[in-house]
């Protein structure tokens, strides 16, 4: 890889170089995390069966999404850094946006179970999910710019393919795995509630 001045193009130092026992931890931490946290809505209206299979369809969904990411990220490596560079991305900022994700949602699934925020868990949910994505993001960019990539194709990768897909796999997942009514009822719940 060079730059346009030809000279070798590395990213800075701290992008990359994982070890194969970390790289593991957090291939599973994703995946365990990401299921752990979608447990935390189960007593939130009650839908044991239906929350059960929303958190098998996160955990899905979550590993489809990263999957068809790193896929792309294998064509953005051909321009910018290694391949080894961005797969220790992702899995930093999964690490962290997972710590995110499951830490808020046992606060709210504390709160909720003692009762300060039962009414309000949908929307302390959805605030979860928004820092976690939030954290995520500003991870990602920054550590892609380290990379030496643009602002605008990280930004199409990370909207366009791992948000994108993951929200596809979540909704075409939700009939099969038993949550699609249990989804309408949250978010028509939501939808009145704040209105």
């Amino acid at each position: 890889m060079t730059s346009d001045d030809g000279l070798p193009r590395e990213p800075s130092p701290g992008v990359a170089s994982l070890g194969t026992k970390q790289r593991a931890l957090l291939c599973a931490w994703a995946f365990v995390s990401t299921a752990l946290y979608a447990l935390t809505a189960v007593p939130l209206r009650g839908f044991a069966e239906e929350v059960l299979g929303a958190a098998i369809g996160v955990a899905i969904a979550a590993g489809g999404a990263w999957s068809a990411f790193g896929a792309s990220l294998l064509i953005v490596s051909r321009r910018y850094g290694r391949v080894s560079h961005w797969f220790d991305l992702c899995l930093r900022v999964m690490g962290w946006g997972d710590v995110a994700l499951l830490g808020g949602g046992l606060i709210v699934l504390g709160l909720a179970t003692l009762g300060t925020l039962w009414g309000a868990a949908v929307y302390g949910h959805l605030a979860v999910i928004a820092v976690s994505a939030a954290t995520m993001a500003v991870l990602m960019f920054r550590g892609a710019a380290r990379i030496g990539c643009p602002a605008w194709v990280t930004a199409l990768v990370w909207i366009g393919v791992l948000n994108g897909v993951f929200v596809v796999c979540f909704v075409a997942l939700s009939g099969k795995l038993g949550y699609g009514e249990w989804l309408r009822e949250v978010f028509g719940l939501a939808a009145s509630s704040g209105g």
